[in-house]
């Protein structure tokens, strides 16, 4: 018993040592392996209803994380006395994600971006930002020709973030990305993303570390806005997180696709000088 109290002791303090992006996926992780459809009763009924009510306030609101932290610790405690293999395998995992470095995924585009999307965000219209993200796609495709992966995906969701947080002061701009109808300028410009990032997850030669580690970076950005779509429900998202050979679509020559072409053509139009 005293080794049990020294372990949960010694894993509160790594929980609330945790910076935020450890945080965050370390009780994803735990959530989607260990208490998603999971078929252990607790002795308290109500632990899972608990637990998942806190999981869904930090990832909304970014609060209550000890509260979070403090669940995990009551369900490993439990699970040492009553289920000794599910306590052990829980552990284990839980120590190598808290330990485990996460790709820090800076943009290197980050404050053009950022610089672009404050000079439009106050715009009445989408086009003002539309042209002024419109060169982004193309030099993140040149990052993937060159093999700079990781670096292509930062500064996608770069512009994911920077497309979600418009999306919260433009309401209207981003209507037809979810109800359909005639495509936005600004959400064709997302679907464009969209389809470059599922591009990237398909390439043959992305490490499978940077795999994983995309699937949980972009499952927690989704978790936290919905934006994308469920990945069970909805073909785009479910493309989102697989590699070719599971994808509903073919984004393996995104330079020939329809929704490409069309990018091209509007940036020569439009006469930027982004590299096509």
């Amino acid at each position: 018993m005293m080794a049990t109290r020294i372990y949960i002791s010694n894993l509160k303090c790594m929980l609330e040592e945790m910076d935020m992006p450890h945080a965050e996926k370390v009780h994803f992780l735990f959530m989607n392996n260990y208490i998603d459809d999971d078929n252990y009763d607790f002795r308290d009924e109500w632990m899972i209803d608990g637990y998942v009510e806190c999981y869904n306030d930090f990832f909304q609101t970014g609060e209550g994380l000890n509260a979070l932290n403090r669940y995990v610790i009551d369900i490993m405690q439990e699970w040492k006395e009553d289920s000794y293999y599910r306590y052990k395998k829980a552990k284990s995992d839980l120590l190598y994600w808290i330990q485990s470095p996460i790709p820090a995924f800076t943009p290197s585009l980050g404050k053009e971006i950022e610089s672009a999307y404050e000079a439009t965000i106050n715009s009445d219209i989408d086009v003002a930002m539309f042209n002024a993200l419109l060169p982004y796609p193309a030099m993140i495709h040149e990052q993937i020709k060159n093999k700079n992966y990781e670096q292509a995906a930062a500064n996608i969701y770069c512009l994911f973030e920077h497309l979600v947080n418009a999306s919260k002061v433009h309401e209207k701009w981003f209507e037809s990305y979810h109800r359909g109808g005639q495509l936005s300028n600004i959400v064709c410009l997302t679907e464009i993303l969209v389809d470059l990032y599922c591009h990237l997850r398909q390439i043959p030669d992305l490490p499978s570390e940077l795999k994983v580690e995309m699937n949980i970076h972009m499952s927690i950005y989704n978790t936290k806005t919905h934006f994308f779509g469920d990945p069970e429900s909805d073909s785009r998202a479910f493309d989102m997180y697989h590699d070719a050979n599971k994808q509903v679509s073919d984004y393996s020559e995104i330079e020939d696709g329809e929704m490409w072409q069309w990018y091209k053509d509007k940036l020569k139009s439009d006469n930027h000088p982004a590299n096509v």
